[in-house]
């Protein structure tokens, strides 16, 4: 699961991380290891590649030739005792996760985002042991964290926790990658509507021109938890943000050589993409806004032909496409833009839609395909290749790879990684 679900499970984890290794964390940890060490045994069973996409559109059925292979494919997904034991678990490990066969009349009205199964993902079948949904064990590893937390009554220090790894990883992956300066957030009051905790920060990327970063953080409340696993996005309403943000960068507007500034908000969730409703356009002002996930920005600005230079002027070139009626449905987002616009040399409208007289001969709808975005995260997935490193008897390294383009011919058979946190610290650890 190298997609965003990994991405927001990754956050739970490293906040995971900074708890106390006594009780009943101790006890915490060493499920989170379990459910992650059937996992991997499971990709490993089946002979999964790392970052393969499936199917880039939704299939109506199984093709005929893959019939045959149902059985051996959903044998994969089983584990008995014998493979608990292999793994160190014990036979009983996946009890606790087992959903119950008599009550399985409550999934005729569950949804995605609010079924049992995300939480008890498995099914036991005499002395064996089902995965019914092999793609929610992350799902099930953030409901555990987040039930452990409500449980102790310490959901806001989760909250918090969650927030701060939002920002640190924006801040880093921002001045390494995109800006080569160090970014500073800074929160904002937002008690007066109904917006969750807002940060922001205020580049300048070009003399008089600004980039404003807004993550905007969906916390974790009990009710929107107990009636879904993922986002509640009800009353996020962005328009009463706008106001606060306008008059907290105004003073910038008074530098005397201010052009214009972007204002980018980044959706912080904690389930799926946190997304907000329709967003007004600013009159009399010369900010445009924007707005994109912060797994998207992180994807994007990773990209090795894009910088803040770049990326400005492809978010010039998309507000004058709209500004000029052509109407583009574009499910993903931002990410999906750029990765389609790219395979066109970054020509978000092709010149041989336009009439060679009178502009349009007609209003121009363009339609992008959701599996662009597919295909833009496994490339940077691929490029950078990040992994977890854990030694027990020394310590702990986040490893990244050494981009393919390095200087070294080596890397393209044998590839070389670094020790992420030893580089931001200005260090070569081999």
């Amino acid at each position: 699961q190298w997609e965003s679900n990994a991405f927001y499970l990754q956050l739970f984890l490293d906040v995971v991380s900074q708890m106390p290794d006594k009780q009943p964390f101790a006890n915490l940890k060493s499920k989170i290891e379990g459910l992650l060490s059937i996992s991997g045994f499971l990709i490993n069973r089946s002979d999964l590649e790392d970052f393969t996409i499936g199917s880039e559109n939704p299939q109506l059925d199984i093709p005929i030739h893959e019939k045959f292979s149902i059985f051996t494919v959903s044998r994969q997904s089983v584990f008995t005792k014998e493979d608990l034991n292999g793994l160190s678990l014990g036979d009983q490990f996946l009890e606790e996760f087992c959903f119950p066969i008599e009550s399985r009349a409550v999934l005729l009205n569950s949804e995605i985002g609010n079924s049992p199964l995300e939480k008890k993902p498995f099914l036991k079948i005499g002395e064996e042991f089902s995965l019914i949904l092999p793609n929610t064990i992350s799902i099930c590893i953030k409901h555990l964290i987040i039930s452990f937390c409500l449980d102790r009554n310490i959901i806001d220090v989760l909250n918090l926790k969650l927030e701060n790894q939002y920002l640190l990883l924006l801040s880093s992956t921002l001045r390494l990658h995109f800006l080569n300066e160090l970014i500073h957030f800074s929160s904002i009051s937002v008690d007066d509507i109904s917006i969750p905790s807002v940060s922001i920060s205020l580049t300048e990327i070009d003399p008089g021109r600004y980039f404003c970063f807004v993550p905007v953080h969906n916390p974790i409340e009990i009710d929107s938890y107990l009636s879904s696993g993922m986002n509640s996005i009800s009353d996020l309403n962005i328009n009463e943000l706008i106001p606060k943000i306008l008059k907290t960068v105004k003073w910038v507007e008074n530098v005397d050589d201010f052009k214009e500034g972007k204002i980018l908000f980044v959706f912080c969730g904690w389930g799926a993409n946190l997304s907000s409703g329709p967003i007004d356009r600013l009159e009399n002002t010369n900010w445009e806004i924007e707005f994109i996930s912060a797994h998207d920005l992180i994807i994007l600005i990773k990209t090795t032909d894009i910088n803040a230079i770049k990326f400005w002027h492809f978010l010039q070139s998309y507000e004058q496409v709209l500004k000029l009626g052509v109407k583009i449905f574009n499910f993903n987002g931002l990410l999906s833009l750029y990765a389609w616009s790219k395979d066109r040399d970054f020509e978000i409208i092709p010149h041989s839609a336009m009439t060679s007289n009178n502009g349009w001969g007609m209003q121009p709808v363009f339609y992008i395909e959701p599996s662009w975005v597919l295909k833009v995260r496994q490339g940077i997935y691929k490029t950078y290749d990040e992994k977890f490193v854990y030694q027990p008897s020394m310590y702990s390294h986040f490893l990244q790879r050494i981009r393919t383009d390095s200087l070294f011919d080596e890397d393209l058979f044998l590839p070389m990684y670094r020790s992420l946190s030893a580089f931001q610290n200005k260090k070569m650890v081999s």
